[in-house]
């Protein structure tokens, strides 16, 4: 699925700390997929103060494990059912469960 910096920004913040093993580990591949390891240099990510700052913005294809699909998916319905979903949200909502 691609996804752009904010979006992976914000999906690791969404997934649970907690769970079955076999979701944890799929949280776990999940979270090292999203994570700008090799390519922060090239998106110019930065931390300052706690903020996190990007100066290029390019969806990337991130293939998360297909058990971690519907973990996010209930993240973001749980959100939605709440009206907790923010702004930033928004795509993810649309990538993932749809309109």
């Amino acid at each position: 699925m691609k996804l752009s910096v904010p979006e992976r920004l914000h999906l690791m913040g969404l997934l649970p700390k907690e769970g079955d093993f076999i979701t944890l580990k799929a949280i776990r591949q999940s979270r090292e997929m999203l994570s700008f390891n090799e390519d922060a240099e090239e998106f110019g990510l930065k931390q300052e103060d706690g903020r996190i700052t990007w100066a290029k913005d390019e969806e990337r294809d991130i293939d998360l494990p297909p058990r971690a699909l519907p973990v996010i998916v209930e993240a973001l319905v749980a959100l939605d059912k709440e009206k907790r979903l923010s702004d930033e949200h928004v795509t993810l909502y649309e990538k993932f469960v749809g309109e």
